[in-house]
């Protein structure tokens, strides 16, 4: 090895150890690690906590009832979903009313448009909707009733 081959050796070397270096955190090896087993993957997330039970029948068949009491939709009660969506506030259940889309009723079957909710207080069994506010408010249901 010559003087200007050695100077060249060393000037190089330098790039060549950026690169492999850069290289390795692309790969997630170093570049003399190639006989080394590969580290071992972290462990997998735990699987998330199961859903909640769904929603009593008889606490849905009450929101139906009063729909349908109160008249709170003119569409017919074959063509909407009844759809748990959680406790805005502790104690109290919220369901939302959507439209149905299918054969029968019509519609984008891919879409399922909320029409308006139903709030149940489950200490009480009180009743309020947004169904006739024209601000899309929860307003109570004078005198309507659910039985969690």
């Amino acid at each position: 090895m010559t003087a200007s081959s050695s100077g060249r050796l060393a000037r190089t070397r330098p790039i060549a150890f950026w690169l492999c270096a850069a290289l390795a955190l692309g790969a997630g090896q170093a570049c003399g690690d190639r006989d080394r087993p590969p580290a071992p993957s972290p462990a997998p997330s735990p699987l998330p906590e199961p859903s909640p039970p769904a929603e009593p029948d008889r606490l849905l068949d009450g929101v139906r009832t009063l729909v349908a009491e109160q008249q709170l939709t003119q569409r017919p009660l074959a063509c909407l979903e009844f759809v748990s969506a959680g406790d805005p506030t502790p104690g109290i259940r919220r369901i939302d009313v959507r439209e149905r889309h299918d054969a029968g009723c019509g519609g984008d079957p891919a879409t399922a448009p909320r029409l308006f909710s139903v709030e149940i207080d489950l200490a009480t069994g009180a009743v309020a909707s947004d169904a006739r506010s024209a601000i899309a408010e929860m307003e109570p249901i004078p005198g309507a009733r659910i039985t969690p």
